[in-house]
């Protein structure tokens, strides 16, 4: 019924369109969260055994991802994390997902606000990196770096390569993480891309291949 809608009514009114894009990708994930509890919720797969997680971790580890620092809070509270679980999910509308740990105080904020931010971090930002992966403690990690903040109060890295920030419209808990998904509604980009990347715990580069 709303795909029928969007065709018959999308060039008439533009903000139509808009809304009922907007309440379509909502159905959708209502949808999907259904058909997720009805498998009984995170205890919808069989627990590994103990070879298959040592094996899936290696895996995971010889993937090469762009790290991140995942950033949410108020004016109140603020907190960010190091992190490599970004994706993205759609562009119409524009959209990402982040999995985060639900043992961590990044995970209780994002529970509790409507917002975030993706610091996509550059080569130059590898302490930056290890100091919000735990290096330092939570209360001291925003003296490092030159970090702005949001009029919802929400910190941002000047120098990150990109800037991306979201509004949490879904999250999903499976596991030991959650999946929150947000809406981009705004980008900041730096005029280079050399971003940082991670894999076999150590952190590399980036380097284009020659064509032909």
């Amino acid at each position: 019924m709303v795909k029928a809608a969007l065709r018959n009514r999308g060039r008439e009114n533009p903000y139509l369109i808009w809304t009922l894009q907007q309440l379509y990708f909502q159905l959708l994930y209502v949808k999907l969260f259904k058909q997720y509890e009805e498998h009984g919720g995170r205890h919808m797969a069989a627990t590994p055994s103990g070879d298959v997680q040592v094996a899936f971790r290696q895996a995971m580890r010889s993937i090469a991802a762009t790290v991140s620092i995942i950033t949410a809070g108020d004016r109140e509270r603020g907190h960010g994390m190091t992190a490599t679980a970004v994706t993205s999910v759609s562009l119409d509308p524009a959209a990402l997902l982040v999995c985060i740990n639900n043992r961590t105080l990044l995970h209780h904020i994002m529970s509790s606000t409507e917002r975030f931010c993706v610091n996509v971090l550059a080569q130059e930002h590898q302490d930056l990196s290890a100091a919000f992966s735990g290096a330092v403690a939570p209360g001291e990690r925003f003296a490092l770096g030159d970090w702005a903040e949001t009029e919802e109060g929400i910190k941002h890295l000047a120098s990150a390569q990109a800037r991306i920030f979201c509004v949490k419209k879904l999250a999903v808990p499976f596991g030991t993480h959650t999946v929150f998904i947000g809406e981009v509604d705004d980008v900041q980009l730096s005029d280079r891309s050399a971003p940082l990347l991670y894999q076999n715990a150590t952190y590399c580069r980036s380097i284009p291949m020659a064509s032909g």
